[in-house]
């Protein structure tokens, strides 16, 4: 698939992307019904988007195209609401957090999504075991050569992000030493971390073809990469937090990157 052109989009406006955990009461291992509750909710969704991530335990709340954090946190809550309820019908209960404590990744059932599946088929058992829940953050820029400049400005916060978000200490039933051992599941794959630098997004065109042509992606989604730039979003998108416990610290830890972003594209340190 070509790499599509750097959609335009207003500076500094905002787009979040929350993966929660299905989780199943009394015991509260997850719970492989994100399909069920997506289809119970369709309909009374009026701004942002439920769907699917990669297993049938992982459902993702995302808002629309939001002015500020303020924006962002009243569609929230009105998905919260609703997905609550809908869970609560079920017999289900939604959680935060950056992984499930103790969670089996073999029970981890991959949803019936093309770009997944086919994900499965190149990368094996790694899917399942990348049934983790992060916070995404989508910046809009006004150009291609300006989501470069932020997208490598930004990596220098890198570990700021994860430090703030850190919620994931316990894994497959084992205390991790880890604040945060999220990232750590990505390491084995091969788009896993910084962006090559590239200087301007004439580069990165450059980048994206080049790994194409080794058949190593088929779109920019299948880069893993800290922070990428989302050209039909007309984004650059920071994706190394883990979902926060409550929606506030989620909303936050969006608006520390807004703010951070406005300083570096104004200021241009």
């Amino acid at each position: 698939m070509p790499l599509p052109d750097f959609h335009v989009s207003e500076p500094f406006t905002l787009g979040i992307e929350l993966e929660m955990q299905v989780v199943n009461p009394p015991g509260y291992d997850l719970s492989q019904d994100s399909s069920m509750l997506i289809d119970a909710v369709k309909n009374e969704i009026t701004a942002g988007e439920v769907k699917h991530d990669i297993t049938e335990s992982m459902l993702e709340l995302a808002t629309d195209v939001c002015r500020d954090i303020n924006q962002a946190a009243g569609q929230f809550s009105a998905m919260q609401k609703v997905v609550l309820q809908a869970a609560a019908d079920h017999h289900l209960e939604i959680c935060g957090g950056g992984t499930h404590p103790f969670q089996k990744w073999q029970r981890q059932e991959v949803c019936e999504n093309e770009r997944y599946q086919r994900t499965l088929e190149n990368f094996g058992y790694l899917i399942q075991q990348a049934t983790v829940f992060g916070q995404h953050v989508h910046v809009g820029c006004a150009s291609g050569d300006d989501a470069i400049y932020l997208l490598h400005g930004l990596s220098r916060f890198v570990p700021h992000f994860i430090a703030l978000s850190a919620a994931s200490p316990y894994m497959q039933g084992t205390d991790t030493r880890f604040a945060s051992s999220r990232p750590n599941i990505f390491s084995a794959f091969p788009d896993n971390g910084p962006m090559p630098w590239v200087s301007n997004w004439q580069q990165f065109e450059a980048l994206f073809r080049c790994l194409s042509y080794t058949t190593m992606i088929d779109s920019i989604k299948d880069l893993h990469w800290d922070i990428r730039p989302s050209p039909h979003f007309g984004t650059v998108e920071v994706r190394v937090m883990d979902t926060p416990l409550t929606l506030s610290h989620a909303v936050n830890m969006a608006g520390l990157i807004q703010a951070t972003a406005h300083w570096l594209l104004t200021e241009r340190p």
